[in-house]
Parts: structure tokens; C-alpha cells; sequence
């Protein structure tokens, strides 16, 4: 919503100075009678037939009165005449502009609805809302977009023979099962096997059910993503998901929330979110707080926000 800010305002001035012209602007009134210009000549003419000696000066005054008789009927029309023509622009003034507001604030922000932002392509912004959820729908899962990277079949079979393995713990107890996963995570991840530590994760989650620590569920997360290369699949977003709603604040929890939206080409609710953790953590010195500072200028610039 604040990308719109600016231009409203902007519509917002614009409207009004146009409005205080409007108002201001005032149609200069004809200051005289054209009609008495030709009154004025005539009785210039018959004062010049009367010199001549061609009526006389009872006459001349005869016309005289005459002529004034017909200067202020006229002068009387021509004053009614004004007032006929400006009376509907003064009653109207106020629709006028009402409709000028109208045009240029709703205007500006329809087009703006209907052109989208700078940094997209010429297509309206419902519609790249739609294909962006359509791109979120149809993202490749954790496992398959792994396997478009590299092939794993070698800690695939070795997370199943984990498994095997760890069931013979299950009859010494819960906590003897839990360390022992726990120790072949830690193991896989030595070995910086993150598709086998991500796999065995996902057991001990299983495991655990509604017991499984926040702890657990972000460093799951840490390593789905930071093996699919920073790809941030649905699995990913469910757990992500969940974890805020254990901790709206969660810091890597947004983080990792605003490089999926970004991914689906969302980058709006990415600067939302990583702009708000900037905030949140102004004086914070992570790589990760890093990262949100050298990748949000492109962000914002991809969401029509001018950070200069």
C-alpha cells in the first residue's frame, strides 16, 4: 500500500491547485454596452443635421429623449444578459470539481491498478497477482527440485538404511531413539549430506509431532533451503508457516517467508517483510541481516519503491 502513497498525494496537489484555479478564474465582464456605441453615433448625427439647419432644435431634443429612453432599456437587457450567462457556471462550480477530484485521484490509481509498477511487464496487476499464484501453486516439491540439481540416490539409500537402523533403538525407549537421530543428523551434516540431513530431519519432526521445538523446525528449514541453493520449496513454506504462527516475530522465519515471495514474483511482500525486520533490528550484525541490505534496494526498485 505505501507504493501508492506518493502518487495519490501527488493527484491529491494537482487536484487541488487545478480546483483553486477553477474557483479563482473569474470572466472578465464587457465593461460597456456595445449597443450604445451605435446610440452614441446617431445622436452625434442628428446634432450635426440640426447645425446644418436640417431639423430643428425642438426636434433635436425630442430625439434626444428618445435615444435615452432606448440607451437604458438596453443598458437594463445587457446587465440581465451578464447575469443570464455566468449564473449556471457559479452553480455548477461545485459538481465541476467534485467530478475533477473524482477523474484525477480515482483516475491516477485505476490506471495505476490497471498498468501496474514500474519493474513488471505491460499487464494489469490482478493479473500478475493471478500468475503469481499460479507460479506458487505449481512450484516443484523439496525432493524433485533436489533431483533437477544433482542426483541422490546415494543418501537416499542411506537414509533408508538410518532408519532401519535407528528402529532397533525404539525399544530402549523414546529419548534413546530421539538421541541416536539426533546423532545421524548431526552426522549427515558433517558430511555436508543435506538432502540426508533433510530427510532425517523430517523424521525426527514426524517423530515429535506438536513436541518438535521451534529450534528444530528452523534448522530443518535452514537446511531444505540452503541445499536446494536458497530455493525455498512448499514444504519449506509449510514449515515456515508454522512457525510463525508459534512466533509472528521469528526473525529467519520472515527472512526466509519474503525469499519465497520473491521467487514467485512477489517482491511487494518481500520488501514488506524484510523492510520490517530492518526496522525491527536496526543496530542487528548478521549475515543474514547482510543479505536483506544488499539485495532490498532491488526488491523495492522490482515493487516501484523509490528508496533514493
Amino acid at each position: 500500500m505505501e507504493i501508492w502513497y506518493p502518487g495519490i498525494l501527488f493527484a491529491v496537489i494537482t487536484t487541488g491547485f487545478i480546483v483553486f484555479l477553477f474557483y479563482r478564474f473569474k470572466p472578465k465582464k464587457r465593461e460597456t454596452n456595445p449597443e450604445l456605441h451605435v446610440y452614441s453615433q446617431q445622436l452625434e448625427e442628428f446634432e450635426r443635421q440640426q447645425q446644418a439647419g436640417m431639423i430643428s432644435s425642438d426636434e433635436l431634443v425630442h430625439v434626444k429623449a428618445e435615444l435615452g429612453r432606448k440607451i437604458l432599456n438596453s443598458e437594463k437587457k445587457f446587465q440581465n444578459s451578464i447575469h443570464v450567462h455566468e449564473s449556471p457556471l457559479q452553480e455548477y462550480k461545485f459538481l465541476l470539481s467534485i467530478i475533477i477530484v473524482l477523474t484525477l485521484v480515482l483516475g491516477s490509481q485505476t490506471i495505476h491498478n490497471f498498468l501496474g509498477a514500474p519493474g513488471y511487464g505491460d499487464q494489469p496487476y490482478k493479473t500478475r497477482i493471478e500468475a503469481s499464484q499460479t507460479l506458487k501453486d505449481n512450484r516443484l516439491g523439496q525432493v524433485d527440485y533436489l533431483n533437477s540439481l544433482a542426483d541422490f540416490k546415494e543418501e537416499e539409500i542411506a537414509f533408508t538404511e538410518t532408519i532401519k537402523r535407528l528402529e532397533a533403538f525404539k525399544t530402549l525407549g523414546e529419548d534413546e531413539y530421539q538421541a541416536n537421530l539426533r546423532l545421524s543428523i548431526q552426522a549427515s551434516l558433517a558430511e555436508n549430506k543435506l538432502f540426508l540431513t533433510s530427510q532425517l530431519y523430517n523424521q525426527l519432526i514426524l517423530f515429535l509431532g506438536e513436541k518438535t521445538s521451534l529450534k528444530d523446525l528452523i534448522s530443518n528449514v535452514e537446511v531444505m533451503i540452503y541445499s536446494a541453493q536458497l530455493y525455498v520449496s512448499p514444504e519449506a513454506e509449510s514449515m515456515i508457516i508454522e512457525i510463525l504462527k508459534r512466533d509472528p516475530t521469528h526473525l529467519e522465519a520472515r527472512f526466509y517467508l519474503g525469499l519465497m515471495y520473491e521467487q514467485v514474483l512477489r517482491p511487494d511482500l518481500t520488501f514488506e517483510l524484510w523492510n520490517a525486520i530492518l526496522v525491527d533490528n536496526p543496530d542487528l550484525q548478521t549475515p543474514l541481516m547482510e543479505y536483506i541490505k544488499t539485495h532490498i534496494g532491488d526488491v523495492a526498485r522490482k515493487s516501484g519503491i523509490d528508496l533514493s
